[in-house]
């Protein structure tokens, strides 16, 4: 007879905490990737389907997420990728991507390369974000200071001209 109370207990636990992380990469619109540069494969979390609006049912490549990536910023990504791969710079970028409802999306993606025993790139991972409620918001914030402004440059000339009258 083992007693594996402990084992089961350690079990609910990894369980519970990736229920935790599901649940808090959702709130937060963060997905993880992660891109094998030797067979050039990528994995992500359940997120990044929900970002980017990919089915679950289709398997993740490079070109599903390269043709969800707004054509401006393509070459874009593209460059800052092989540069985190070559120099091993981290990788932060920008982004617009287009769901296929046509509606454009800003996120910000993060990333690091991983290498071998040798020093050679075989892995970057990374994780990406929806930001672009952020960006609206940050949008509406500087619309106002300019109507702010504006409004003030005409309180300003009001006070003038009517110093000028008296």
């Amino acid at each position: 007879v083992h007693d594996i109370t402990e084992r089961k207990q350690t079990k609910q636990k990894l369980i519970e905490s990736e229920l935790r992380l599901a649940e808090a990469t959702a709130i937060t619109h963060v997905g993880f990737w992660q891109l094998n540069t030797t067979t050039n494969t990528i994995e992500w979390s359940p997120e990044v389907y929900r970002i980017f609006r990919i089915e679950s049912d289709d398997p993740p490549s490079l070109e599903m997420v390269g043709s969800r990536i707004h054509p401006d910023d393509r070459q874009r990504c593209i460059d800052a990728l092989t540069q985190t791969m070559a120099q091993r710079q981290p990788l932060m970028i920008e982004i617009r991507i287009l769901r296929p409802c046509g509606e454009v999306r800003h996120c910000q993606v993060y990333g690091y390369a991983l290498t071998d025993e040798t020093g050679q790139t075989t892995a970057v991972r990374g994780a990406v974000q929806d930001i672009t409620e952020r960006k609206r918001t940050e949008q509406k914030q500087r619309q106002l200071e300019r109507q702010i402004q504006h409004s003030q440059k005409l309180e300003s000339m009001g006070i003038l001209a009517s110093g000028i009258a008296h």
